[in-house]
């Protein structure tokens, strides 16, 4: 059965800082916020638009060869570091050579539509299936 398509969780912008126990808040990565499609050892990376971030094919390869799932579909943001880690959006505007996928959230696993589930508190969750200390592929902050 093929991978369900599905749209990424759209950042929700505020004009005034709040805190709330049922909100979630990521740090804005200055990213292309994109689902990566894990499928048969095979991974594409999706822009929240619907189309291919082919210009990061390199990337998508290596996700697949450190993401061992057989089937996932994972929410997230690709960046480029620099060497303190903080994320430089021009570089992803060029050739980049070193980018990077930031996962947010699964939303599917295995045959297992996780969408129901409050964000990144999904069981399994992301830590069972990201590799310890990756420079490609981390969970966000």
């Amino acid at each position: 059965m093929p991978l369900p398509r599905v749209q990424p969780i759209i950042p929700i912008r505020r004009k005034e800082p709040f805190d709330d126990p049922d909100w979630l808040f990521d740090c804005k990565y200055d990213g292309f916020r994109g689902l990566c499609y894990l499928e048969q050892g095979r991974c594409r990376l999706i822009s929240r638009n619907g189309k291919p971030l082919s210009r990061f094919g390199s990337l998508a390869a290596e996700l697949a060869a450190v993401l061992e799932v057989d089937e996932a579909v994972i929410d997230g943001e690709v960046i480029v570091a620099d060497e303190t880690g903080r994320s430089q959006f021009y570089e992803l505007l060029r050739v980049p050579r070193s980018a990077c996928y930031v996962a947010f959230d699964i939303l599917w696993l295995d045959g297992t539509d996780l969408r129901s589930f409050a964000a990144r508190r999904t069981p399994p969750g992301l830590q069972s299936i990201l590799p310890k200390g990756s420079p490609i592929v981390s969970e966000a902050l």
